[in-house]
């Protein structure tokens, strides 16, 4: 499924940079090498950031970026 129509970006690409460890959601983007352009994806994108972070949190039990858990 597309997330961002503008910059051709699916959900599989942006499950693919926050296993990379982006730091936030505007982030997926520049992993991809492009940025947000019309702005209609923005939500969805912070709520798969969000998902991924809380996931982390709950697999960790500690607040931590995702990048920080794959270093560990």
């Amino acid at each position: 499924m597309y997330i961002c129509i503008c910059n051709g970006l699916k959900q599989e690409d942006c499950r693919e940079a926050l296993a990379c460890g982006v730091s936030c959601a505007s982030d997926i983007y520049a992993h991809h090498g492009c940025a947000p352009k019309c702005g209609r994806c923005m939500e969805e994108m912070e709520m798969m950031y969000e998902d991924h972070a809380m996931r982390t949190l709950s697999l960790t039990g500690r607040e931590t970026a995702p990048h920080e858990i794959m270093l560990s």
